[in-house]
């Protein structure tokens, strides 16, 4: 008998300590940040908020009910448009669904990495090179681009910028660069604009 009320015991202590350390994490009122509901922040407690995951999975965010976007975990893409063996640890996606994730590589492509909701044409790959890390990459209507950096092999402090965009292999669809000037609207007027570089200016290989 007292071997079961010790087992007993030890059961209750465990459910304790486990949900004491679920509602820690919980929605918790009346910290003194202020009126309402806040998660694990303390006005009194000096240190930083921290939203973290210690395991091997992303952190999601979510907003009405909808998936928005992600912060891998350390992780390596096995191909991306054809590259094998992507490291794409820390890589931030936003999006206005889940969609994006229901294609290869399943992650963003850099950094930052905007990409159109739905499952049709936001994660286009041509156009990607392993060098577009540090930079935002932008995938949408079946077309891919990227801003940022491109560290040159060589040697520290050989860094470009760089604006790159790209098209389907063999597609002539005319994507260009353009800077486009707007004002007020309305229906008599038009967008200003100045296309600089058309596609037969391209370089793909670069």
């Amino acid at each position: 008998m007292r071997t079961q009320n010790t087992y007993r015991h030890l059961l209750m202590g465990a459910a304790l300590i486990i949900t004491a350390q679920g509602y820690g994490q919980a929605s918790l009122l009346g910290h003194l940040g202020g009126s309402g509901d806040h998660l694990g922040w303390n006005a009194s407690t000096p240190q930083p908020l921290e939203i973290r995951h210690d395991g091997a999975f992303p952190i999601q965010f979510w907003t009405s009910g909808s998936f928005r976007g992600l912060i891998n975990e350390r992780v390596m893409y096995p191909s991306l448009n054809t590259f094998p063996n992507i490291p794409a640890d820390g890589f931030t996606l936003i999006t206005p669904d889940m969609g994006f994730l229901n294609q290869p590589p399943s992650g963003p492509f850099s950094r930052l990495h905007l990409a159109e909701g739905g499952e049709d044409g936001n994660a286009e790959q041509w156009g990607y090179r392993p060098w577009q890390r540090n930079g935002v990459t932008f995938t949408g209507n079946t077309d891919q681009g990227y801003i940022g950096q491109k560290f040159r092999e060589g040697g520290e402090g050989e860094t470009d910028m760089v604006i790159q965009w790209s098209d389907n292999p063999g597609v002539d669809k005319a994507d260009r660069l353009r800077f486009i000037f707007t004002s007020a609207y309305d229906q008599g007027t038009y967008e200003q604009f100045c296309p600089v570089i058309n596609q037969n200016d391209r370089i793909y290989n670069y």
